[in-house]
């Protein structure tokens, strides 16, 4: 009976000690980064979201960095949860990134509406569907492919490669159209 109480409390016990003591450490507010922990990237690569922090080990801590960080790995919107903290150990503070990835191949259907078919003066549709593939290569990269039937045929390719930390990208795409 002592040892069922013992597993229902011992996790309650080694909480208690981390909490004591990681705040039994006096860590001074600019000591250095002594490790960087990312869990929870299954595609990103983990060069991409330490750029995001500018940040690596040795270098000394700053919160506001990391907080601005964080809002920047937030705004790729390939993340549903960003999450990060420090823990106080002995020689430095190790950083924690905690990240959960979203889906990242999106399906897609739309359609366009034109005013003219085969030279007439009629209203038509032409109905277009694709996959996009938001994460590609782990690098942001975005890689589309689309295709329409029907009347209207199309095929086409596309790749985008984002130039980070800017807001600018590199893009190169490739249709085929038969109508």
């Amino acid at each position: 009976m002592q040892l069922i109480k013992l597993r229902l409390f011992s996790p309650f016990i080694f909480g208690l000690m981390v909490i004591f003591s990681s705040s039994a450490q006096e860590c001074p507010h600019n000591a250095p980064i002594k490790q960087i922990i990312i869990h929870g990237n299954k595609v990103t690569k983990t060069e991409l979201i330490k750029a995001f922090f500018a940040i690596d080990t040795g270098m000394a801590y700053d919160s506001v960095m990391l907080a601005r960080g964080e809002k920047a790995l937030e705004s790729t919107n390939l993340f549903t949860k960003v999450d990060v903290f420090s823990i106080c150990r002995s020689g430095g503070k190790v950083v924690y990134i905690m990240i959960t990835e979203k889906p990242y191949l999106l399906p897609g259907l739309s359609g366009e509406l034109y005013s003219r078919k085969y030279g007439k003066d009629e209203t038509w549709w032409r109905l277009k569907g694709g996959i996009e593939h938001i994460n590609f290569r782990g690098r942001m990269e975005i890689f589309k492919t689309t295709f329409s039937i029907w009347d209207w045929k199309a095929v086409g390719l596309s790749w985008q490669k984002p130039l980070t930390p800017s807001p600018y990208y590199f893009g190169v795409g490739s249709s085929i159209d038969l109508y």
